[in-house]
């Protein structure tokens, strides 16, 4: 699988190898784990924060984020999970344009896919300005 890149959430694995099929299976199954402990209890908000912190550690991630577009058409960071001694960036994140359309984030988001990147040295060459934002 690539370091960086989107992924649907209905899970369609058509078009996958065999290996690549049980390289998503494994992520099916996290995300399942993951909803099911964030939605035992609590309000909404608080559930969102567990699942992305359940996300984030499962991951091995810095932050997670979900993005929500604003009614200037922007993005806003409107939840964020930091691993600890990772300083939440929720507050320079607001208010994001939705940025060119070969963006691949922004075909993530045009797509209403979740997009996920391990590396962000090698996201940089596919978008060098939210490389520099989210780094």
């Amino acid at each position: 699988m690539e370091k960086y890149g989107a992924f649907k959430r209905n899970f369609d694995f058509s078009g996958l190898s065999p290996a690549e099929s049980q390289e998503m299976l494994k992520y099916v199954g996290m995300v399942n784990c993951c909803m099911d402990r964030a939605v035992q209890d609590g309000s909404p908000a608080d559930s969102i924060m567990l699942f992305l912190g359940e996300i984030g550690r499962k991951l091995a991630a810095d932050r997670a984020y979900i993005f929500q577009l604003n009614e200037n058409g922007c993005y806003d960071n409107s939840y964020e999970w930091c691993a600890p001694g990772i300083t939440s960036e929720q507050a320079t994140l607001q208010n994001m344009p939705q940025g060119a359309a070969e963006s691949p984030l922004s075909q993530a988001f045009a797509g209403n896919f979740g997009y996920y990147i391990t590396d962000m040295a090698a996201f940089e060459s596919a978008d060098p300005e939210l490389y520099g934002v989210f780094s």
